[in-house]
């Protein structure tokens, strides 16, 4: 046999021209082999990093954009003139409180120097530290249904800027004073002529707030809400689609509807109406705007009753000689008499109801089923969240606990549209 290996120069070791020619034919068997089992590896490999450059490299998603961010809102009003304090326990799983109602003196500026009102505010405050809920709000309401005239003066046209300054220079007074996160305008039913002033109201309102916040160094933004009438009429003095620009949300008073001197019937009707009903007035705000998210049903923890009533198979009916409306706290409706009635439901409009044909009394009133329906409807309509009216008309959470056990939140995008639109 011959040699098969020699030594060149350094004694480093060659293989000869025999073993060379076997070593090539293997090498190139061994390179084909590797080339087919790692061929596809490789090609798998390179398409997932492609991928995941071509996903880190899209814009991400928004809070308000995200399915994973639940924005709806639980809102409890507490009154100065009711008779009892607030309680921490009331404020659990809410997100934002707020006080009605601040007045507007003639003066037209925002004070708070009643004695009553005074002290109803700082009890609060001490509720709202006490209660430890991460996140909740603490707002004024500004203005109630005594305080057309001055919401008039104040958006008139002969108002002077002066005026118009000294309006919104109170505003900033009482939010520091009391260090609370936010107002809401209540002018409830602003005249169809005062639409374009009521917005530039509210537009000057935000740009108050947002050079305070930033003279402030405040990190969150300061909330600004509003109310807006039930009926379907009154909503038309209001430029919505121009309005939700500067607000957070907007109270839609879908509480009372039969607070009137023409009829008797159901306090807040979920459904039975085409235009005095929750779901007419709701059904109109959203399709006008295409924004449910800023929409809070306001519901009453109260009830309105009628004497010498003449009631027929179904309500509304008229008035006729009935007296009353008259309201009643909803803790008031738990004891005697009250509660010795025997309560009926009405399918129509979703409500509780008591007819006592030998008094002649008619009541109406939400309980813990109607209040459970109401919050299903707010979470199947995607709206924005629902208000209480108010926190201390509850006995011992009854109703307010009814809302709560109904999961608000969805996967729903946002602004998903779930009425349908004419337009």
């Amino acid at each position: 046999m011959p040699n098969e290996t020699t030594y060149g120069p350094n004694n480093r070791r060659f293989a000869n021209r025999l073993c060379s020619q076997k070593t090539i034919y293997t090498n190139f068997i061994v390179f084909v082999l590797i080339c087919v089992v790692c061929a596809p590896v490789a090609y798998f490999l390179t398409s997932m990093l492609t991928d995941l450059l071509d996903w880190e490299s899209l814009p991400s998603k928004s809070i308000t954009d995200s399915t994973a961010i639940c924005a709806k809102r639980v809102v409890g009003y507490f009154t100065f003139w009711g008779f009892f304090d607030l309680q921490p326990w009331q404020l659990n799983n809410l997100t934002h409180v707020i006080f009605i109602f601040v007045r507007i003196e003639k003066d037209l500026v925002v004070k708070t120097d009643q004695t009553y009102a005074e002290t109803k505010i700082w009890d609060m405050k001490k509720a709202v530290s006490e209660a430890k809920q991460n996140g909740l709000k603490m707002m004024f309401a500004i203005g109630g249904y005594q305080a057309d005239s001055e919401f008039r003066q104040i958006t008139s046209l002969r108002a002077s800027k002066e005026t118009r300054t000294k309006f919104l220079n109170s505003i900033i007074a009482v939010i520091d004073h009391y260090e609370i996160d936010g107002i809401e305008i209540s002018w409830m039913w602003p005249p169809y002529i005062s639409r374009v002033p009521y917005l530039m109201l509210i537009r000057d309102i935000r740009e108050h707030l947002e050079k305070h916040r930033i003279a402030k160094k405040r990190a969150d933004d300061y909330v600004l809400s509003i109310t807006a009438p039930r009926n379907i009429s009154d909503l038309k003095s209001f430029y919505f689609n121009e309005i939700l620009k500067y607000v957070d949300f907007v109270n839609v008073l879908t509480d009372e509807y039969q607070y009137s001197n023409k009829l008797i019937g159901p306090i807040s009707p979920l459904l039975g109406n085409p235009e005095l009903s929750l779901d007419a007035t709701t059904k109109y705000l959203v399709c006008q705007t295409k924004r449910p998210s800023k929409f809070n049903l306001v519901v009453p923890l109260f009830g309105l009753f009628w004497t010498n009533a003449t009631l027929n198979e179904a309500f509304p009916a008229p008035k006729l000689n009935a007296q009353g409306p008259y309201e009643m706290a909803w803790r008031l409706w738990k004891r005697e008499p009250w509660s010795s009635y025997s309560v009926s439901w009405d399918e129509k409009s979703r409500l509780a109801f008591v007819w006592d044909s030998s008094s002649r009394m008619f009541a109406t009133f939400e309980n813990e089923r109607s209040l459970r329906e109401k919050s299903i409807y707010v979470r199947d309509k995607n709206l924005g969240g629902i208000t209480m009216n108010s926190l201390d008309k509850d006995e011992e959470g009854t109703l307010g606990n009814a809302i709560k056990t109904v999961e608000l939140c969805t996967d729903d995008e946002l602004e998903d549209i779930k009425y349908k639109c004419d337009n």
